[in-house]
């Protein structure tokens, strides 16, 4: 059982426009706080910003993408300003920011080496099956979870067998999903 990554990316975005938001450590981010955080950030414009998190069109991948890397620039945010409860929003941004980039990176960053890819992905099971835990549903789907969890899985475990056939091919992730 393995899961093409355009699938779970556009999965994922989709679960970021969706208007219930997703919790972390009992932080609801929804749509509106992530606008609000993207605005914040500056390199984004209203139009663009609404245009990624509109819920038209869920199967557009160049949207999606931008979307969890437009996420993951949260992490540069600065919370000088903040009251006490955008700290705590904040702090949480940064996870969901990580977790974005983790996922996202290793398929769509050339420049990564095979080892870091599997680092990328490795951070992105572990963060996400923490934050599962904590959170179940609420945080984001099952079959999402489990479909994203597979393909970290089958991933590894290509390489793996790769590396025992013949550890001199180069081996791509992106040749793990049914495309």
């Amino acid at each position: 059982m393995d899961f093409d990554f355009k699938h779970l990316v556009k999965r994922h975005a989709t679960l970021l426009r969706s208007p219930q938001g997703i919790t972390i450590c009992d932080v609801v981010i929804t749509r509106e706080v992530l606008a609000q955080h993207l605005l914040w950030l500056g390199t984004l414009v209203q139009k663009e910003i609404d245009d990624m998190l509109s819920q038209g069109n869920a199967q557009n991948v160049p949207r999606a993408v931008k979307l969890l890397r437009s996420v993951s620039t949260l992490q540069a945010l600065s919370p000088i300003s903040y009251n006490p409860t955008d700290h705590k929003v904040h702090a949480v941004l940064k996870v969901l920011a990580a977790l974005c980039e983790s996922l996202v990176k290793p398929f769509f960053n050339p420049e990564l080496s095979l080892n870091n890819q599997l680092k990328s992905l490795s951070k992105y099971a572990h963060l996400s099956f923490i934050l599962y835990r904590q959170h179940t549903t609420l945080f984001m789907s099952n079959q999402l979870y489990g479909d994203t969890q597979a393909m970290i899985k089958n991933i590894m475990f290509l390489v793996a067998w790769q590396q025992e056939v013949d550890g001199s091919a180069p081996l791509y992730i992106i040749q793990s999903s049914e495309d």
